[in-house]
């Protein structure tokens, strides 16, 4: 007679494949506990400077070879991740994927892994990655127009079906606005600058989730850390508010 062989399964392996099991469960019951999402709300979503700091310069990540196959998340500011949870769970808002980050597989499997831990409902989808950088004299403008005309590009594939829309960036993408062409989106109105060392904040968050439910549409200014008083620093975020 054919017997069935012995189980030869280590036990330890069965036991680790069910609670991985079961916490794929639990990431399913929150993600569910979030409200449907509103496709007519748009968050166009920077990763650098907004859910982790932002390395020098904040915007050159490296996107191939090895700093991209062994991707580390644990840099990533477990309160920023909250406070995007926070507006999703406000507005029901899409999640567009504007980062660098969207270049690189390696890269948007490790933040889809982290954005299930963290009970996030994953972007749905992303800018164009193959829009030309314009080489300038100052290469943060050159980054921001880029960034800019790559957010006008999806809106305008997707212009009849978005009411609202926000962007989270750590870099004023509002400077692109001044050389922008007629039929290019005005970003300001629309941008919530984060301060890249502390990232997103639950204030960022609240000014989001107005913008995108349609209660603000004019400047917001960068949230980011008061100076000392009578400082260069504190005289510059005085000014900037008056603007």
């Amino acid at each position: 007679a054919n017997m069935p062989g012995p189980n030869l399964e280590d036990p330890g392996a069965t036991e680790a494949r069910k609670e991985e099991a079961a916490a794929r469960e639990k990431a399913n019951k929150d993600l569910a506990s979030l409200p449907p999402e509103d496709r007519s709300k748009v968050l166009f979503l920077d990763i650098d400077g907004v859910l982790r700091p932002a390395r020098a310069g904040g915007f050159d990540i490296i996107t191939d070879g090895d700093a991209a196959k062994n991707v580390d998340t644990s840099d990533f500011f477990p309160s920023a991740v909250k406070a995007l949870r926070h507006i999703i769970e406000r507005t029901s808002a899409k999640i567009v994927l504007s980062s660098e980050w969207r270049r690189s597989d390696a890269l948007c499997n490790a933040l889809s892994e982290l954005f299930e831990k963290n009970r996030v409902r994953a972007w749905s989808s992303k800018t164009k990655s193959d829009v030309e950088l314009d080489k300038k004299a100052d290469p943060v403008r050159g980054f921001a127009e880029r960034r800019a005309r790559e957010i006008t590009m999806w809106l305008q594939e997707h212009e009849r079906e978005v009411s609202g829309w926000a962007v989270l960036d750590d870099i004023n993408l509002g400077i692109a606005d001044e050389s922008r062409k007629t039929s290019a989106r005005q970003i300001q109105p629309h941008l919530v600058q984060t301060w890249p060392l502390c990232g997103l904040t639950m204030g960022n968050a609240k000014t989001a989730v107005r913008i995108l439910n349609g209660e603000m549409i004019n400047k917001v200014v960068v949230e980011r850390q008061v100076a000392p008083v009578g400082s260069g620093a504190a005289a510059a975020v005085a000014a900037a508010g008056k603007k």
